[in-house]
């Protein structure tokens, strides 16, 4: 069952096309979603509207150390073999990965002043990580015979949650050089599952009443849960409902915060944070724990006249655990982005750009960093990237990424402007389409606005 499991995890998230790091995305000034990045970028819109569910849509699914190719190729070996040796080369920092958005709808305005652009909105998200959990793994695989190995339960860390965010920003100008912004989120988690902090160890002996005596020594096993069992009744029973995304009392509160500034005419940096915040779960809570020091014989089998025999109930009666309803609060993954950017060649038709400060280039050669805290640990990327002004209706941006998945990562994005309506889309690890067997990485991103900026009503 183990193997079954593990099997349908990485062919679930190799092939999906479902990394937070919109790295296409980040910096695109011509598109308005590059606000939810970086609410300090410089933007020359009037206002802008999101067609309602279709302006942002993105999806992300990725591991490391294991594709679909590594235990399916036809190469005549035995795919049990082939998925031993795969599973030996990871260890307990690889990872599965999963993040989707969808926005419901995104909306801004400039003000009278001149100076300040307020957006705001509301989208959902799912985001799911899994790690390698190397020694039980190796403990489904070989069992527990070797009474001189121990098995941790530090590896076993996850988390997963839905929610619905509502979010309200502004960006203002503050000279031709800098340009801030932040943004103010409002979290409503629908469902969330998190075990982040386990620790203990599986020790087996020879046992008196039967072969194998295991013992759990120092164990701090916890599993939280919200909206997805309470009272043992079903997910689809309580929590399908339009209504948890509004408000399920499971709600929290974040901060995003960025800026831009020109060092001079041809150089930019800029710098963000996303998601400095957490939610706190009160409502429809269960906690499942292990704790201490626990004894487990085994079961003995029993072949009753009458009736059956629960062994569930009996293997809950070896290893007791204790089921709750308490509280708890879960920190939302914090991203970092940074660049750095030489903007040049500069354009014969200025129609065709915006009016900022800088804006009079056609080509931008550039440097992005980023980062997302994990469970375990930081998870960062590298990108360079160059981005071209090709016509007044189509910019496009070139990346090449080194990151956990990859270091042959080249990504394609564009935007296009026809009159007042703006579409973009992005794929990230093009080369990984050729075969999505031996991909263990892929994004994409795509989206349609209105826009109204100053360059609309210009010859």
């Amino acid at each position: 069952m183990t193997r079954v499991f593990i099997l349908i995890t990485a062919v679930f998230i190799s092939v999906s096309a479902l990394s937070q790091n919109k790295k296409i995305l980040y910096g695109f000034a011509e598109i308005p979603q590059s606000l939810m990045m970086n609410p300090g970028s410089e933007i020359d819109y009037q206002w802008h509207a999101g067609i309602p569910l279709l302006s942002g849509l993105y999806a992300h699914a990725g591991l490391t150390g294991l594709t679909i190719s590594d235990v399916f190729l036809n190469d005549g070996i035995d795919v049990n073999t082939k998925l031993n040796l795969a599973l030996a080369k990871m260890d307990n920092q690889d990872f599965y990965a999963v993040n989707q958005q969808m926005e419901v709808f995104n909306v801004g305005l400039r003000m009278a002043n001149k100076k300040d652009y307020l957006s705001f909105g509301f989208y959902q998200e799912f985001d799911g990580i899994l790690y390698h959990p190397k020694e039980l793994i190796n403990l489904a695989q070989q069992g527990n015979q070797d009474f001189t190995q121990t098995f941790s339960l530090n590896d076993l860390k996850f988390k997963m949650e839905l929610l619905g965010v509502y979010h309200f920003g502004i960006t203002r100008k503050l000279n031709e050089k800098m340009t801030i912004g932040s943004r103010v989120k409002l979290y409503s988690s629908v469902y969330n599952m998190n075990s982040t902090k386990n620790t203990g160890l599986l020790v087996s002996r020879l046992g008196d009443d039967n072969i194998y005596n295991s013992r759990l020594q120092g164990v701090n096993f916890e599993v939280n849960t919200s909206g997805i069992i309470h009272n043992r009744q079903s997910v689809m029973e309580r929590n399908a409902k339009i209504g948890h995304f509004l408000g399920s009392g499971n709600m929290g509160i974040g901060l995003d915060f960025g800026l831009t500034y020109h060092i001079n005419k041809n150089t930019v940096v800029t710098g963000s944070f996303e998601d400095l915040g957490f939610v706190r779960h009160t409502r429809q809570t269960t906690t499942y724990a292990i704790k201490g020091t626990q004894e487990f014989d085994g079961l003995n089998l029993l072949f009753p006249t009458n009736g059956t025999i629960d062994y569930l109930n009996e293997v809950q009666n070896e290893l007791p655990l204790i089921e709750g309803a308490q509280k708890y609060t879960t920190l939302r993954p914090l991203k970092v982005h940074g660049s750095l950017a030489y903007q040049f060649g500069e354009a014969k038709d200025n129609s065709c750009l915006r009016t900022n400060y800088v804006d009079t280039h056609r080509n931008e050669i550039g440097l992005q960093l980023f980062s997302v805290f994990r469970p375990r640990r930081p998870q960062g990327a590298a990108t360079i990237y160059y981005y071209r002004r090709i016509a007044k209706f189509l910019k496009a941006k070139m990346t090449y990424t080194v990151d956990e998945y990859s270091a042959t990562n080249f990504g394609l994005g564009f935007s296009t402007h026809i009159g007042m309506f703006n579409m973009y889309g992005s794929v990230d690890n093009v080369l990984g389409l050729s075969d999505l067997s031996k991909s263990n990485n892929q994004t994409i991103n795509f989206g349609m606005n209105i826009i109204m900026d100053h360059n609309t009503s210009k010859p």
